[in-house]
């Protein structure tokens, strides 16, 4: 968490620089200083929320079904425990990907800053994405509980050793696996960020660290990052359909209340 805390302080610190030396401009400089300033709680407020909810719920039905993903990613040479080995060998690896576990709350406030700065009409539509990704999906969680290989395995990332698939009785986990959303999140900001050149590269390079981070420390399975793309189209979806830019919404009012010209008569 300590370059994610460290990124935070110094957007604050750069937006706050702004604040006093564009007075003209301000009132988006005040939006992201609001934003930065609540947005961090908020987030951790519906962290806990959520993870009581989730485990209140999974105490119900203390099943989890990683074993059918795992079984997924045996098809594919237990490529999830190859990479957290991979990983695991570099002290600069394992540290890398664990600061970009942690990055998702700052590439959305990244994103959300791009969008005030830059799209200023459009800055809704990060939030409404970023909003439906989180609460979508809490009920996926439930209907396919998967915990993740490091909280199944003990022996992660070695290997899983004899095991048959089965369902795994592991009610203390949280089963928030499938789909999976820092994987959700990094792809719905590399499509916020994908009019802007410079924006592709950055949105496929989070894409990837992530991809890397997820496996690496046991936290998801292959079969946990390929179900997230079909739900972050529906994120996306969902997003542009509660979204409507407001010049569209003006025009729309305006041609519906405007009665229709009149030919002007002149008289003789």
């Amino acid at each position: 968490m300590i370059v994610s805390e460290i990124a935070v302080t110094v957007f604050l610190f750069v937006v706050g620089i702004r604040f006093f030396t564009s007075p003209h401009d301000r009132k988006r400089s005040e939006t992201l200083l609001v934003a930065a300033f609540f947005a961090f709680p908020a987030i951790r407020f519906f962290q806990i929320v959520a993870g009581t909810l989730i485990r209140y719920l999974a105490a119900w039905r203390p099943v989890r079904y990683d074993l059918y993903a795992w079984s997924f990613d045996a098809h594919l040479g237990y490529r999830t425990f190859a990479i957290g080995r991979w990983v695991a060998s570099s002290r600069f690896l394992t540290g890398l990907v664990a600061q970009v576990y942690d990055m998702p709350f700052l590439a959305m406030l990244a994103v959300f800053a791009v969008y005030v700065y830059l799209r200023d009409r459009e800055k809704t539509l990060p939030l409404w994405t970023f909003l439906f990704n989180a609460i979508v999906a809490l009920p996926i969680y439930i209907a396919f509980p998967v915990a993740g290989p490091k909280f199944v395995f003990a022996n992660f990332p070695q290997g899983p050793g004899p095991v048959a698939v089965h369902r795994v009785f592991a009610a203390a986990t949280v089963p928030n696996g499938v789909p999976s959303d820092h994987t959700s999140t990094a792809l719905l900001c590399a499509a916020l960020l994908w009019p802007w050149k410079w924006g592709r590269v950055f949105g496929v390079a989070f894409v990837l660290l992530t991809i890397l981070a997820t496996l690496a420390n046991g936290e998801h399975y292959i079969f946990d990052l390929l179900t997230a793309v079909p739900y972050s189209w529906l994120i996306w979806k969902l997003a542009h359909w509660k979204f409507r830019p407001a010049s569209i919404d003006r025009s729309a009012s305006l041609a519906d209340t405007e009665p229709p010209a009149q030919s002007m008569q002149v008289g003789a």
